[in-house]
């Protein structure tokens, strides 16, 4: 997991290891209802240690190809039977320290590091190394918890101090028990693209019995109070007091007590330029998709209605897509996209501008199912006052990482209306090439028959991307 296994503050013992599958079982679905590998794609798992994570990632992403590194063989071990009695396959366990993997440049599509930055002296070096592994496009995912989040009722000021004697002997090891807030800033340092942090808050009532003992219990204060010794040792806390605080976070746990807690899961890609945001084949309902420097892609809803009509019911938009749409129409499209949003590459969402939520337009992909020359397709349309700033540029190199760097595509491709120059200039300027034409008999759309037809492969997008 780390560079020695001394700087593992939390150690090695049985106790440690069911605390930490316990922690895994009580967060999966908080964590990793986004984590998602498409069949075939080679992921490095990065600190698997005892297999807590290991076991979540198989059962998610069932035709990936794994591999899992850990420093510590006795985990090693243990993961390998956790994964074994789950019935589950397809991971290469090794033992290798993460500043010194036997791994070649671009040898993975996806890096996993999960609780593993926050035990290391040098995390920024960690990154940079992982990157590093990854092939062009390549995604990172990286998720820390942040034990300055921790809120509980009834406060109790020995909690607290209990709370911060295990996050004194974790900094005294060398890492940051704190460095949740620190994803971001981290992973963009560290020479990352397209990063995107989401919070992600467990919080424990009266309502939520089984979290009460799951996570408040038998993960977070189990994991203070394994420290009682070392921190008496060290001379950071009396004994009472110590032992009053970890009742006072086992009271926490009760049916009038209250516990908060929050992780942080960053997702980012190797290289310059824009991004996809959080695993795309699983985006949960309702989050952003798509993270560039300047725009979010999220899912519609009923609230964008007016943003259809003004697209999709206007004539001066429509020109080069046949007549405008009566509004009964929008409304069933917007409901219509609403629903089909994540299947089978079927994404069309608002995009926004990060800084004061703008909405400028509307874009998405499709996948075609052609038994010849299967693609998937993206379109955009942008609003009159948000064009000529490089925004259809910006979303569409965003889909571009999206689809070949974790759908695993081979081909996207756009219609254009033969006299729409605009749309031909932003194809270009990405890259693309025109292919043809593709000719249809639309009867109610005439002007709808001949349309260019512009591709860009898997291939030349990572010869781009590489220089």
């Amino acid at each position: 997991m780390s560079e020695t296994s001394g700087s593992y503050v939390h150690g090695y013992d049985v106790r440690e290891g069911e605390r930490l599958h316990d922690q895994a079982d009580a967060l999966a679905d908080l964590l990793h209802h986004d984590t998602s590998y498409p069949a075939g794609r080679r992921v490095l798992e990065a600190g698997c240690g005892t297999g807590a994570q290991t076991v979540t990632l198989l059962r998610g992403s069932p035709g990936a190809r794994f591999t899992a590194i850990d420093v510590s063989e006795a985990s090693l071990a243990e993961a390998r039977a956790r994964v074994e009695a789950a019935g589950l396959e397809g991971v290469e366990f090794r033992r290798a320290d993460i500043f010194s993997l036997p791994f070649g440049p671009g040898s993975f599509d996806d890096v996993f590091v999960c609780f593993v930055l926050e035990h290391l002296a040098r995390p920024l070096e960690a990154l940079r190394m992982l990157g590093g592994l990854l092939r062009p496009g390549g995604t990172i995912t990286v998720i820390e918890g942040d034990h300055g989040s921790a809120y509980f009722h009834p406060d109790s000021a020995a909690a607290h101090a209990a709370v911060a004697c295990q996050a004194e002997l974790q900094r005294r090891a060398g890492g940051d028990a704190m460095i949740g807030r620190r994803v971001y800033p981290l992973l963009a340092e560290a020479g990352f693209s397209g990063v995107h942090v989401t919070p992600r808050m467990v919080y424990v009532d009266a309502g939520r019995p089984g979290l009460a003992e799951s996570f408040t219990r038998r993960t977070f204060t189990a994991m203070i109070e394994g420290v009682r010794e070392a921190a008496l040792a060290a001379g950071l806390a009396e004994a009472e007091a110590f032992d009053r605080g970890i009742r006072d976070l086992y009271r926490a746990a009760e049916p009038d007590g209250t516990f908060c807690y929050t992780f942080f899961k960053g997702v980012a890609v190797r290289g310059a330029g824009a991004a996809a945001a959080p695993p795309a084949e699983a985006a949960p309902p309702g989050d952003v998709l798509l993270a560039t420097g300047r725009l979010l892609l999220r899912r519609v809803g009923e609230g964008d209605l007016a943003l259809f009509e003004r697209v999709f019911c206007d004539a001066a938009m429509m020109r080069h897509l046949g007549s405008p749409w009566m509004p009964a129409f929008a409304a069933a499209t917007l409901r219509e996209w609403r629903d089909e949003w994540g299947r089978d590459a079927y994404y069309y969402g608002v995009v926004v501008e990060r800084r004061g939520g703008a909405a400028v337009g509307i874009a998405g992909i499709s996948a075609d199912t052609d038994p010849e020359e299967p693609g998937v397709e993206l379109s955009w349309f942008i609003l009159p006052e948000h064009q000529g700033r490089g925004y259809a540029t910006e979303i569409g190199a965003a889909f571009e990482e999206l689809v070949f760097g974790r759908l695993g595509r081979e081909r996207m491709f756009a219609e254009t209306h033969p006299d729409n120059a605009a749309a031909a200039a932003v194809l270009r300027k990405m890259g693309w090439r025109p292919v043809g034409e593709r000719r249809r008999s639309i009867d109610c759309l005439p002007e709808m028959d001949r349309q260019a037809l512009w591709e860009c492969r898997r291939e030349a997008w990572e010869r781009r991307a590489a220089g």
